[in-house]
């Protein structure tokens, strides 16, 4: 009786940690995402401020010809790099985390049926 009342108790505990492991996985994806997001933009600005691209207006008697960033403004080539970029590294993002959960599902799945072999060897010996 006292040991029905202990395994009970831990299977209860074992599943508030579960849960609340399963609610700090959501948090850490979310966090995740956000960073991911926001790492193209923060590139592509630290790579333009290390001056080695020249936009319009710095230099005016230079010929547009000799370098075609400055007939564009540096927010509109910004934005021309960053959102396809963003695009880029989210999509992968996405696609790497549904490979890794597909194969820990299919693990798991696995796992399931070995067990479940296993169990029914043992109650037929």
């Amino acid at each position: 009786m006292l040991y029905n009342a202990l395994s009970q108790n831990e299977g209860r505990l074992n599943y508030q940690i579960a849960k609340a492991a399963r609610m700090d996985s959501y948090d850490m994806r979310a966090i995740a995402l956000l960073t991911t997001c926001f790492l193209p933009g923060t590139f592509v600005a630290t790579f333009f401020s290390a001056g080695v691209f020249s936009f319009g207006g710095q230099n005016a008697s230079q010929s547009t010809a000799s370098n075609s960033m400055i007939s564009k403004t540096p927010m509109t080539v910004y934005w021309a790099i960053t959102i396809p970029l963003t695009i880029v590294v989210v999509s992968t993002w996405v696609l790497w985390s549904r490979m890794h959960r597909r194969r820990d599902h299919a693990a798991d799945v696995e796992a399931g049926e070995e067990s479940a072999v296993k169990i029914e060897r043992a109650k037929t010996m």
